[in-house]
């Protein structure tokens, strides 16, 4: 292979990306980012943005130039962008969306985000309300099976038209649907809600929208879900059966004036397609990917049919190729630009390919560190961590639910066991009758439920939090957590896409993940928007080979230091671990 040649099976545009180094960073007031001036404020008011981070630079520019020039806004390439998590991934598509439509005079559903999770969607969801606030008109409608199926039906249902609404002058026409009238502008959803309704609501139609987004990208693209993919392209390429003229010659896919036809064109009379005059022309559909690692298999995205796709990533600058510099100035390019020099860049000598199977970029504020240990001394590992001065808010993650469970009730026996070794029985005049109506409250086999917990300052609060909670009592821990109110939450791989809680400064990896996939999406929970974060991941000394090639995998061994568990803290742990351990079995008989 040549040391330009993409990977065998990658393609060049995947190989080559657009590289914007982690540190890159835009005052929020610059003319590089065109956004209105009520957007800027609110970003100022709403989330305290002073500049724009590297992704929202990179992106925001590209997409935002897409409301402000008609004659390329066919031509904008689709993006896939691959930056560390809690870089403002989601600020860097939210905002050129809510800039493109807050002028749309007929509400119709022009914006969908897909997203793997229930409590991601309501994340994404909320980011959008806060934008479309104040004077935007735009209404945002969230799929996320906490509403019942017949309220969401309800709240983005529309009157769909027939062609028989707009018939020629000598020709009936048949009923085709059109797409119509829609509720919402924008839509968040899972991959398996969106394809409930598709089948099942009536009016539901997906032939007006102009972005397709797909957050977390890699998760969401490695499952089926039900062939979601191909009904959404079933969906959105529906007028693309309508271009055959009776003669079946293909007709153009622009018009005389160089402009695309209408994405939800309909067949007119005798089958043939309706003209300009009658359709006005819409802006192709983009399609914008977003994760933290794309695809590890290229086949994933060759499905989506990207047109004229660009990579844009961000990189940490010690990651930097030197041939990367160039690409910074994409910060600054616009449509107009853009379009000119895709074709350029093709003929041109592009930087060394990427291993497109994982590369991880971590935040520039996380410390990374491999912590060897014992099985059995696994649990007291965490306990000294969390215990930590510089430990306020922690994440602990587990192979499963259940190992999450039971290495919350052991954390909460041991504090228990160990506070009273400490300081005998003063704790019990400070422990408060249990409160029933508590969602967060342990089960009866936990002997201190974490809401009394919080009477201990020196005791940590410690709470499972897993899929058996219902959502209103996930989000009210959460809740307690982004006050303090929590200092540990023990869960598993579920919520390490969904979480987004800038609060956490320590990630804690009690068993170690199957794939680099897995750690990347775990550790970065904490360091997240410019924050500083520390990330500890536990092994015996068995596992190391295995964590060691995780890392070479992500090109990221280099980026973990070791941390030794002090030997003292250890010794104080044994006799309350032990006697916790008992109580524990006892529970499980």
């Amino acid at each position: 292979m040549s040391p330009t040649a993409a990977p065998a099976g990658v393609p060049a545009w995947l190989a080559h990306p657009t590289v914007i180094p982690a540190s890159t960073k835009i005052p929020l007031h610059s003319d590089k980012i065109p956004l209105s001036t009520d957007l800027r404020t609110r970003c100022a008011t709403t989330d305290g943005i002073v500049d724009f981070f590297a992704v929202q630079a990179a992106v925001l520019p590209l997409l935002i130039h897409t409301a402000r020039n008609v004659t390329t806004r066919h031509r904008l390439p689709d993006l896939c962008v691959s930056a560390p998590t809690g870089s403002g991934k989601t600020l860097a598509y939210v905002l050129p969306v809510v800039e493109k439509l807050r002028h749309r005079v007929v509400p119709r559903l022009r914006a969908l985000v897909v997203v793997p999770t229930p409590d991601l969607v309501q994340q994404v969801y909320a980011t959008f309300v806060q934008y479309c606030e104040g004077g935007t008109g735009l209404k945002v409608a969230a799929f996320d099976s906490q509403a019942t199926f017949a309220d969401e039906e309800a709240a983005v249902r529309g009157k769909a038209e027939t062609s028989a609404d707009a018939t020629h002058d000598d020709f009936p026409t048949p009923p085709v649907r059109r797409g119509g009238v829609s509720a919402v502008d924008i839509l968040v959803t899972t991959p398996g809600r969106l394809t409930e309704h598709l089948a099942a609501t009536r009016d539901f139609t997906l032939q007006h929208l102009e972005f397709l987004i797909i957050d977390e990208a890699d998760h969401v693209l490695n499952q089926d879900y039900q062939g979601w993919l191909e009904k959404i392209r079933a969906a959105t390429e529906q007028s693309a059966a309508t271009t055959a003229s009776f003669t079946g010659i293909q007709l153009p896919t622009c018009d005389g004036l160089g402009l695309p036809h209408h994405d939800a064109q309909a067949t007119g009379a005798r089958g043939i397609a309706d003209p300009y005059i009658f359709c006005r022309p819409a802006p192709r559909l983009q399609k914008l990917i977003f994760s933290a690692t794309l695809p590890s298999d290229p086949g994933h995205l060759a499905l989506l049919n990207l047109v004229n796709p660009q990579h844009i990533a961000v990189r940490g600058t010690a990651e930097t190729a030197p041939e990367a510099e160039a690409d910074r100035a994409a910060v600054d390019q616009t449509p107009e630009t853009t379009a000119a020099a895709a074709d350029t860049k093709k003929r041109k000598q592009g930087p060394p390919p990427v291993d497109c199977t994982v590369h991880f970029t971590a935040p520039p504020s996380l410390q990374e560190f491999s912590v060897l240990t014992t099985d059995q001394n696994r649990p007291l590992a965490v306990y000294h961590l969390i215990t930590a001065p510089r430990c306020r808010s922690a994440l602990c993650f587990t192979s499963s639910v259940e190992a999450a469970h039971r290495l919350y009730q052991l954390l909460t026996l041991f504090a228990k066991k160990y506070y009273e070794r400490m300081h005998g029985n003063k704790h019990r005049k400070l422990v408060k009758k249990p409160n029933p109506e508590d969602p967060a409250a342990a089960a009866p086999s936990s002997p201190l439920p974490p809401s009394d917990a919080t009477q201990l300052p020196t005791l940590p609060v410690i709470v499972d939090f897993s899929s058996d909670l219902d959502p209103a009592q996930r989000s009210d821990i959460l809740q307690r957590f982004k006050r303090g109110e929590i200092q540990l939450l023990v869960c598993s791989d579920m919520f390490s896409r969904g979480l987004d809680v800038d609060c956490v400064d320590t990630v804690i990896n009690y068993d170690l993940p199957a794939q680099a996939q897995g750690y990347i999406h775990r550790v970065g929970r904490t360091a997240r928007a410019g924050r500083e974060g520390h990330a500890y991941t536990l092994m015996a000394a068995r596992e190391m080979t295995k964590f060691r090639n995780l890392m070479r995998s992500a090109d990221h061994l280099d980026q973990v230091a070791r941390y030794k568990l002090p030997s003292n803290a250890m010794r104080r742990f044994e006799q309350p671990y032990s006697m916790a351990v008992r109580q524990l079995g006892i529970i499980y008989k």
